[in-house]
């Protein structure tokens, strides 16, 4: 028989040798080692309307290292984490929520969206499972309907990716919001200018064109005329 001790650089194992001399007994010294958080693989974010300020479902894709639950023993305390972009408004209700598997299944018991990473909006929302059964290594597929775009256009978004089981945020792969419809000009160059007939301006006539959030547009069909 054996117990452990413990040692000033890890734990001793003390083995008991009856058949040594008496009260002989042999120490292992077991060493010290450190505890890593786990984190899932981030995956893809596929957007249905890409277009700012709008209201899209997103699809978030992500593997998990760490099993949450099993088909025997189901996880009932499981939860998943996405930190979105600032101006990313994620719904308030679970039934806007699905997580599927292929080899498991989840039921999303409540969601709790909040603002994060210096966000005015509900950019990060806490998924929390009431029963699950997604298995380590097999890609988990994350719908969620009726989620507000950032109002800024961008091409190099990600989501933070995390469950309570592998804890350390992972981003996704980087997703797409584009600028809106043209509504309105914006001076760039050229306001207020004053030349003698026939000569030309000191500095270029320039305008941009942007979205209602002041996106810039950048659309080929948009056509801008200068009158004197």
């Amino acid at each position: 028989m054996g117990r452990l001790t413990p040692g000033s650089r890890g734990l001793r194992l003390l083995l008991g040798v009856g058949a040594l001399i008496g009260t002989t007994a042999v120490t292992l010294t077991v060493g010290e080692g450190t505890a890593s958080a786990t984190s899932v693989t981030g995956g893809t974010v596929t957007l249905s309307n890409d277009v700012v300020g709008d209201t899209s479902t997103y699809t978030v894709d992500f593997t998990p290292a760490t099993s949450l639950g099993t088909i025997l023993t189901p996880c009932t305390t499981c939860s998943i984490t996405f930190v979105a972009p600032s101006g990313t408004v994620f719904p308030s209700t679970a039934a806007d929520y699905t997580v599927t598997q292929t080899l498991g299944s989840a039921t999303v018991g409540s969601v709790t969206p909040s603002a994060a990473s210096g966000s005015t909006t509900d950019n990060q929302v806490l998924i929390a499972l009431s029963s699950s059964e997604l298995l380590a290594d097999v890609q988990v597929s994350v719908a969620i309907t009726s989620v507000g775009n950032p109002t800024a256009a961008s091409s190099s978004y990600t989501i933070a990716e995390s469950t309570s089981a592998d804890t350390t945020a992972v981003n996704s792969d980087t997703y797409a919001v584009v600028a809106g419809s043209a509504t309105k000009l914006a001076v760039v160059s050229g306001s207020g200018q004053t030349a003698t007939v026939g000569e030309a301006f000191g500095a270029p006539l320039e305008v941009s064109v942007e979205d209602q959030y002041g996106n810039l547009v950048t659309s080929p069909s948009v056509q801008v005329t200068f009158q004197c």
